[in-house]
């Protein structure tokens, strides 16, 4: 009986130290299970977190572009404005004076005189011309001055001085009205004075 006892207690102690050893064994399983799982939840999460802010960080940028982009346009479009309107104020200037110099005796000569050559260089004999209603108190004097002129009417688009000739029959216009000359200068100044603008 006795060594029953014992061999009974060296099983007990066996199967003891064997559960002992097995709880050891699955606590450290547990252990370096929870140690994954968590490894791999800290990583989940710092992958998420990282995407975020790559989206945010996106987010920001396309917004910080898109204010750019419309403060460019902005100042552009306010630049554009004022250089039409310095180019308007240079170019009503020009037009007062131009209007002033329709007003004086020396205009009389250098229209007749711009007139005659204009029709030297015009590729019909005859021509009608058209005039500012201003200026139809030449009309004498232009008919004397230039033999192949058959007509001079006024011109109701002519209101700041030059003149127009037409040959209808041919369809051929010689256009040195001071408003498409103003007009083309305009352009020309655009071109030339640095106020470009590109968009």
């Amino acid at each position: 009986m006795v060594y029953d006892k014992e061999k009974l207690s060296a099983f007990s102690s066996a199967v003891k130290r064997e559960t002992d050893s097995k709880i050891e064994q699955l606590k450290r399983e547990v252990e370096e299970y929870e140690k994954a799982e968590l490894e791999k939840v800290r990583e989940d999460q710092y992958n998420r977190m990282f995407t975020y802010m790559q989206d945010q960080v996106q987010i920001i940028k396309s917004k910080y572009r898109q204010s750019i982009t419309k403060f460019e346009l902005e100042s552009k479009r306010n630049l554009f404005v004022y250089r039409n309107q310095l180019t308007e104020q240079v170019f009503e200037q020009v037009q007062k004076r131009l209007l002033d110099f329709t007003k004086t005796a020396d205009y009389q000569d250098f229209l007749l005189k711009q007139i005659q050559a204009a029709m030297k260089e015009f590729p019909c004999q005859t021509g009608v011309i058209l005039l500012s209603k201003e200026d139809m108190s030449l009309t004498n004097q232009i008919k004397t001055a230039i033999s192949n002129v058959t007509t001079v009417e006024a011109d109701s688009k002519n209101h700041l001085g030059g003149f127009t000739i037409v040959n209808r029959e041919q369809g051929l216009v010689a256009d040195k009205t001071f408003q498409t000359a103003l007009e083309e200068e305009k352009q020309q100044f655009y071109k030339t004075c640095g106020l470009r603008i590109n968009f």
